[in-house]
């Protein structure tokens, strides 16, 4: 499954970047996200809690930037683990600065499911993946 998007924040490049390797910002802005620590420079722990429908499960795993070009964008790959399944996605996220104070946030993304939670129907999966997408992006834009 791919998802794509962008969205224009009201934010130089410098602060959204900032703001997008924030443990406290990235646990506020994540649906359904109870935990995240940073385990070193580019690596997080994470804790959520999913729902899609009626189905509601946990998570734990870890996200992981690659290709770090400060302000400029990277690739997330994160690796989870529940009852129900496993979760695995990559998401590459670039930012370009629009003027002073407006930077657009593209990104493009893949997931996969299995398990139980990858048994619910791929459009429903994909409904809830880009419902969850769009709330961080609106979530982030917010700050």
């Amino acid at each position: 499954m791919e998802i794509k998007g962008k969205v224009t924040v009201e934010r130089p490049p410098e602060e959204l970047w900032d703001l997008l390797l924030d443990p406290d910002v990235l646990r506020e802005c994540m649906p359904g996200c109870e935990h995240v620590e940073r385990e070193t420079e580019y690596t997080y722990r994470v804790r959520m809690r999913v729902g899609v429908g009626f189905f509601k499960t946990r998570f734990q795993g870890r996200v992981q930037l690659r290709d770090v070009v400060r302000e400029k964008g990277y690739t997330l790959e994160l690796k989870a683990q529940g009852a129900a399944g496993r979760v695995e996605g990559r998401t590459t996220i670039s930012l370009s600065r629009v003027d002073g104070t407006q930077t657009e946030l593209e990104y493009e993304g893949r997931a996969q499911v299995s398990g139980a939670l990858g048994s619910l129907g791929g459009q429903i999966f994909r409904n809830a993946a880009v419902g969850f997408q769009e709330e961080f992006f609106n979530k982030l834009a917010k700050l």
